[in-house]
């Protein structure tokens, strides 16, 4: 299963990645489109309010 975490700039990542990670999944990192769109599940973690939040995700 193709599992990705968005990276948006504003979260722990390595958090949220040893989370996913210990249910068994192999996460990527990524804020490139074309790996997003090829997910077969997301996790986006942050804070939505800040500056850039998910503009950028959403225009993609």
């Amino acid at each position: 299963m193709n599992v990705v975490i968005l990276d948006t700039g504003c979260a722990n990542l390595h958090s949220v990645k040893s989370a996913v990670a210990r249910h068994g999944y192999d996460p990527v990192v990524s804020r490139d489109p074309d790996v997003v769109l090829r997910a077969d599940k997301l996790f986006s973690a942050g804070r939505r309010h800040r500056a850039g939040g998910y503009g950028p995700v959403a225009r993609a």
